[in-house]
């Protein structure tokens, strides 16, 4: 008695799902290609001579030409405003981080009257566009006699990240066990303590997640500087991109330059502690 062997065919199941895989990896080579493109033009067009830029504006490089790097590391005040951009920077994380950890610690901890309506404020503050609130926060700091000072770029700024920081906080904070907090209240700690001892160091991922983004966003931001600093020597990076931007013509090579210094302290911030934001449960951050 002989047995016959049945041909192997791929059954539709099979052949449906790798035509699914090889669309969904078609869709996602596009969507990098959308995104790195960009990128990859700036860093060409930094590279290239005026003449090379003229002859070759989207292709490679044929050689690298670094005078535009070196002209705009050597610009006038270059090192003014590096400082003036860490100072800021700094201040908005700092002020970020405390008052963010403060408030999401108090709306996910403690019970007090009409907390529903302040969440539901805080989640207004999320859709509110930057740029309507630019003409009052002029101003109010020119009320306040803070024009061209740290404070007019600190203190919006603050105020700004505010409703994410201490949503996201917030979010992380309802997720710790309820037993370490009724322990700690057991044993008499008032709020305070239960704020300082338990809670600030298991909110930790979620504060450096705050930190990292409040220091990107404050590091490229050119709207608030451009409207509130009038003194030459108080600005800040981003408005050094201004300084090749002429009426007539444009020198795209050293304002490519300029936006890759500018572009690079982020990259190498973000790709040195982005597991932080990743531990921070960015996806569940913004419950209500």
């Amino acid at each position: 008695m002989t047995s016959s062997a049945v041909p192997r065919t791929h059954t539709p199941r099979r052949t449906r799902s790798w035509v699914i895989a090889a669309f969904m990896t078609s869709i996602l080579l596009g969507i990098a290609l959308i995104v790195f493109y960009p990128i990859m033009l700036l860093l060409f067009t930094g590279l290239k001579s005026p003449a090379e830029l003229v002859r070759n504006t989207f292709g490679i490089p044929q050689s690298l030409y670094l005078n535009n790097l070196i002209d705009v590391w050597q610009s006038e005040g270059l090192d003014r405003y590096l400082v003036n951009s860490i100072i800021v920077t700094g201040g908005v994380v700092v002020g970020t981080v405390v008052l963010s950890a403060l408030g999401g610690f108090g709306f996910g901890r403690l019970h007090f009257s009409q907390k529903k309506l302040w969440l539901t404020l805080l989640l207004l503050g999320l859709v509110i566009p930057f740029e309507t609130l630019i003409i009052p926060i002029f101003y109010m700091m020119r009320g306040m006699r803070l024009l061209s000072t740290y404070w007019a770029l600190i203190i919006p700024q603050v105020a700004l990240a505010l409703p994410f920081g201490i949503l996201l906080v917030r979010s992380f904070t309802v997720g710790l066990p309820q037993e370490l907090f009724d322990a700690a209240e057991l044993d008499g700690c008032n709020a305070w303590k239960r704020f300082r001892y338990i809670a600030l160091p298991l909110m930790r991922p979620a504060l450096v997640a705050v930190a990292i983004f409040q220091a990107i966003w404050s590091w490229n931001q050119y709207l608030l500087p451009l409207v509130v600093i009038q003194d030459p020597d108080m600005r800040t990076l981003p408005l050094m991109l201004g300084f090749f931007i002429g009426r007539y013509t444009t020198d795209f090579g050293r304002l490519c330059a300029a936006a890759l210094l500018l572009f690079l302290p982020t990259l190498i911030f973000y790709v040195a502690f982005h597991r932080q934001i990743l531990n921070a449960r960015l996806t569940g951050a913004l419950n209500y």
